[in-house]
């Protein structure tokens, strides 16, 4: 096995939120999840999608609906992976106003959020979605912050790129990829803690079945960049490894928010 690289980043999470007690005084609807200590009760789904409805909204002023019983994207991480690639593809391909950057999002989920930040910042976005459910949602959150005009929608019905309307021009691919196994699927629809559908949880018998094949396919589509966030160490180095032996020159960044860890993965075309 060759060795890794280091981080290239090493992100606190912690800094680029507000603090509860703030939250709370500027979005009202919070205090009935608060305990006396300004603590929210985190393993509530109720709690947590309101939390971080809330959060997109005072940080980037995004009006999300985060429907029960789908996965609930923590604003954080979302705010601080954008930012990412938005700043790798400017520094390859810097926006004109007849050439807009071009992005796709695989799986761009019931909140569609991650493609409304990069739309936010005049990217042209195209998301990928299996599910009708999250399909429907993704429109009405992208429709009610008025971005139609920057994110078209293609259902994928199974594909992951190839085979799709992928726009030649685009400048990088993205997923928050399902990463568990096929036997875990029981996961999904818990009371407590965090909450998803199948198909945005389960990745095959390995659980890095789709990520291997959005980083082959986006090889083989000749995409500049391809990135993907994992929340597992040990996926996050095959991922990495993987790229490597598909000639991508990889790198990392990991994020922290106390003894959580997530790990942005990416690949650069040598080519």
């Amino acid at each position: 096995m060759c060795d890794l690289p280091p981080f290239e980043k090493d992100i606190d999470l912690r800094k680029t939120g507000i603090p509860i007690r703030e939250a709370v005084a500027k979005c009202p609807k919070l205090k009935e999840f608060t305990t006396g200590q300004n603590k929210i009760d985190l393993g509530n789904p109720a709690a947590l999608r309101t939390y971080n409805s809330c959060l997109f909204y005072l940080l980037r002023k995004l009006k999300i609906t985060i429907p029960e019983g789908f996965l609930i994207p923590t604003a954080g991480l979302r705010l601080a992976v954008t930012d990412i690639i938005w700043k790798k593809a400017w520094s390859l391909f810097p926006p004109t106003s007849s050439s807009p950057i071009w992005g796709v999002e695989v799986g761009i989920g019931a909140t569609a959020i991650n493609s409304l930040l990069l739309a936010q910042k005049g990217v042209q976005m195209i998301g990928t979605e299996i599910d009708s459910e999250s399909i429907f949602w993704a429109r009405k959150n992208i429709e009610q912050n008025h971005l139609q005009e920057r994110i078209k929608i293609i259902e994928s019905k199974g594909k992951i790129l190839q085979g799709l309307d992928i726009p030649p021009q685009a400048s990088f691919v993205f997923t928050f990829p399902p990463y568990y196994e096929a036997s875990a699927s029981h996961l999904v629809y818990k009371d407590r803690g965090f909450q998803g559908r199948y198909s945005e949880l389960v990745a095959g018998e390995t659980g890095l079945d789709f990520t291997f094949h959005f980083l082959s396919e986006a090889k083989k589509l000749r995409i500049p960049y391809a990135f993907v966030v994992l929340d597992s160490l040990t996926l996050a180095k095959r991922a990495l490894l993987y790229g490597s032996e598909l000639d991508w020159r990889t790198s990392w960044i990991r994020f922290r928010a106390g003894t959580r860890k997530r790990y942005l993965v990416y690949g650069r075309s040598v080519s």
